[in-house]
């Protein structure tokens, strides 16, 4: 995995461990890889993926059973689902409105340009879901 020099290498960790448990890798109940699996596997250090951890924990999303490991707590999908949800519309997309006023971009500009990248990430899940067939 290629890091992003904008932003801390266990931020980007745990918003990947998110993407995961949202699209369905790791469900509720599921336990995570251990903090030394992902270490060695991305070769970043042990600390830095307890910081990842640390973050999904805080927000209620994961907890640690002592000796077992981190697990998903149940209805943790749906709490990191939420929290997503509410930092796109108060964050990002704030952010988006604001370049399109600086763009001078029209609202059908913009309806265009999504219905063309949800068309091709449709088409994207469509071969994705053909290939995994039998």
């Amino acid at each position: 995995m290629q890091w992003s020099p904008d932003s801390a290498i266990y931020k980007q960790l745990a918003d990947k461990i998110s993407d995961y448990i949202m699209q369905g890798i790791y469900k509720d109940g599921d336990i995570l890889p251990s903090v030394r699996q992902i270490s060695s596997e991305y070769e970043i250090n042990h600390i830095t993926v307890s910081k990842a951890y640390q973050t999904l924990t805080d927000l209620g999303v994961i907890e640690m059973k002592r000796g077992r490991g981190m697990y998903i707590l149940e209805g943790g999908t749906e709490i990191l689902k939420q929290y997503k949800k509410t930092q796109f519309i108060e964050i990002t997309l704030p952010d988006i409105v604001k370049q399109m006023a600086i763009l001078q971009l029209s609202e059908q500009e913009i309806m265009t340009a999504i219905q063309s990248i949800q068309s091709q990430n449709d088409s994207l899940n469509t071969d994705k879901s053909n290939k995994e067939q039998p």
